[in-house]
């Protein structure tokens, strides 16, 4: 589940996932729609996530999440700690990122490249580790080093009706 910060007269959404289904509101699983976590074939967020998160905000509500993106450093070295190939790996440039949140009705506040701040970083463990998980985590930091992924940090806030 999200988490959320409470600050005076605004709602800050902290997602570092989508909702499951049973966390979403019954009409959005009607018959006939599709699901706003459903993957692409072209993968990243699709403009209809986006618009699924600024229908849940406030006006005025921000939105942030932390992003691994493709750099232009090459293609990634796979399996990364999130897929095995490059038919799974979901992942878009950061410009393409910031024109899906912006086609769902998000206007894009900041977004800053954190992939200096990840460098290194070994702290973050999986619930379920893979047997290869230090191959893979080596792969991340190998790409990111290169420039293959970027890391970055995006705050967003929701259009004005």
């Amino acid at each position: 589940m999200p988490g959320f910060v409470k600050r005076p007269r605004r709602t800050i959404v902290v997602a570092n996932r989508l909702p499951r289904k049973s966390e979403m509101p019954p009409h959005a699983s009607a018959a006939g729609s599709k699901p706003a976590r459903s993957p692409t074939p072209a993968g990243g967020l699709r403009s209809s996530q986006a618009a699924e998160v600024a229908r849940v905000l406030k006006p005025d509500g921000h939105f942030s999440c932390n992003e691994i993106a493709l750099g232009s450093g090459g293609d990634p070295i796979f399996p990364l700690a999130w897929t095995d190939d490059e038919a799974s790996r979901f992942l878009v440039s950061p410009a393409k990122m910031r024109a899906a949140l912006e086609a769902g009705s998000l206007c894009v506040i900041e977004q800053v490249d954190l992939t200096a701040t990840r460098l290194g970083e070994t702290g973050r463990q999986p619930v379920i580790e893979r047997d290869d998980f230090p191959l893979r985590l080596h792969n991340l930091q190998n790409c990111l080093a290169d420039e293959r992924l970027v890391a970055e940090f995006i705050l967003a806030k929701k259009k004005s009706a």
